[in-house]
């Protein structure tokens, strides 16, 4: 018990715990759109680009919410820090579809295995942006 007494004190105080745990649930999150929207909405004669468009809105909508209010733990004005949010997830998403396209077309890999790489390059930047800039205290 005392070590999840610690756990807990170390989670509620520290903003980079938080991060990693919450950066997990959201990583979790958006490996496992992609793929289930992928193979779900295929038979809908969606391209993997449109199928990316659907799973952007629900995992940044989905990261967004968890970062306000349990990593960066922001009371600033929702829509303000939303459209900042969004600024610089939509600029990820435009470079997310050139290099998808990039690499699924030009070098013929699959869309899934594609997508789950660019996840993890997105996170990583994505977090000093927010950090720096969107959630600034």
């Amino acid at each position: 018990m005392k070590y999840l007494n610690t756990f807990f004190k170390l989670y509620s105080n520290n903003q980079f715990i938080r991060y990693l745990s919450i950066g997990s649930v959201n990583t979790f999150v958006g490996i496992i759109t992609y793929p289930v929207l992928f193979y779900s909405l295929t038979s809908f004669d969606l391209s993997y680009i449109e199928i990316l468009y659907v799973s952007f809105f629900i995992t940044t909508s989905f990261a967004f919410i968890t970062n306000k209010y349990i990593v960066f733990r922001s009371r600033y004005n929702f829509i303000y820090e939303y459209f900042k949010f969004i600024f610089i997830h939509i600029i990820f998403l435009v470079l997310n579809v050139f290099v998808l396209k990039m690499l699924v077309e030009d070098y013929e890999y699959h869309p899934v295995i594609s997508q789950i790489i660019l996840t993890f390059i997105i996170i990583y930047i994505g977090y000093y942006y927010n950090r720096i800039i969107t959630f600034k205290n």
